[in-house]
């Protein structure tokens, strides 16, 4: 969670998963801008992101691309609004860094001829019935399982 100056962008406050985002100690960040710390990866998702907030007043899961502070590229979701902080309108945002979920979709698949047989069993809603009922179907080289899992 970041709040900055609408006016020049500065850094009024920052929370700590903010920080161990992008790799920074709060001092550092406190009174400086997203460029100074060389945040966006591309000022033209910047660029657009301001024309949404200036249309809208709002955004909601903006995807964008940032650079922590050692440089490495990192993808985020951000969303924000317009607030108003002791006479000064002032940017609230919230951003969440999606890397690895991004990196997951990126993976290839690989495809398999599976059998024709499948199972469907049933089990109660604790994960330990739900582990070990799975490691038996695993055990027996079982590859389509459908869990229905009931409330006992």
């Amino acid at each position: 969670m970041t709040i900055t100056s609408r006016k020049d962008g500065k850094h009024l406050e920052v929370n700590d998963s903010f920080c161990r985002a992008i790799g920074y100690p709060r001092e550092e960040i406190i009174g400086r801008t997203a460029m100074e710390l060389n945040f966006w990866r591309n000022a033209e998702d910047r660029d657009r992101l301001f024309m949404i907030i200036n249309k809208q007043g709002t955004v909601n899961n903006y995807e964008f691309q940032f650079r922590d502070r050692s440089g490495q590229v990192r993808t985020g979701l951000l969303s924000l609004e317009i607030i108003n902080l002791r006479g000064e309108e002032c940017l609230l945002s919230i951003a969440n860094d999606i890397t690895e979920r991004m990196i997951a979709f990126q993976l290839p698949v690989t495809s398999y001829q599976l059998p024709v047989t499948s199972y469907q069993f049933f089990t109660c809603r604790s994960q330990n019935v739900i582990s070990e009922t799975c490691k038996i179907f695993c055990k027996k080289n079982i590859t389509i399982i459908k869990i229905i899992i009931i409330d006992c």
